[in-house]
């Protein structure tokens, strides 16, 4: 479609924009890594708590910050 334009390389007449995808990506893992060391220790732990389940849950217990959770 018309939209493959966008995430074409340069080389190829495209944009090269990252995908949707990998914006939200480094948006969240942004986003959990300051939360993650947030100032408040109730705030904290939830954080926490919320990696745990997202780590088992979500992503087959492979730490999702790692570099092989982010493949």
């Amino acid at each position: 479609p018309l939209s493959d334009i966008l995430s074409l390389p340069v080389a190829s007449m495209g944009f090269e924009l990252p995908a949707i995808a990998s914006i939200n990506l480094e948006i969240a893992i942004d986003g959990l890594a300051h939360d993650l060391n947030h100032h408040v220790p109730t705030y904290r732990l939830m954080v926490h708590i919320t990696l745990a389940d997202w780590t088992c849950s979500i992503n087959g217990c492979v730490n999702p910050v790692d570099s092989a959770g982010l493949e």
